[in-house]
């Protein structure tokens, strides 16, 4: 399963609230053609979760799900300001 960090599940959340999301809705992280993307959606049978301070905050297939497996999604510093990313 994908570890986030307590930075990302903040990040994660501050969009969400930013985004003024639904509370049955969260960051879906599919797999794409050039890495992965992030969408808001509502969770789907056979989707893994993760919450965070209480909300679900992050959604994956089981695509997604298997690919980011062993992965660790974190914030980090670029020059246009934090950014999601994964190690």
């Amino acid at each position: 399963m994908l570890t986030i960090t307590e930075a990302a599940g903040g990040y994660l959340n501050k969009w969400l609230v930013a985004e003024k999301a639904a509370p049955d809705t969260a960051v879906r992280l599919s797999v794409a053609p050039n890495g992965f993307t992030a969408t808001l959606d509502k969770e789907r049978p056979g989707d893994s979760s993760v919450d965070h301070e209480g909300r679900k905050v992050l959604l994956m297939d089981e695509q997604a799900s298997s690919v980011l497996s062993e992965r660790t999604l974190d914030v980090k510093g670029t020059p246009g300001g934090p950014k999601l990313g994964l190690t």
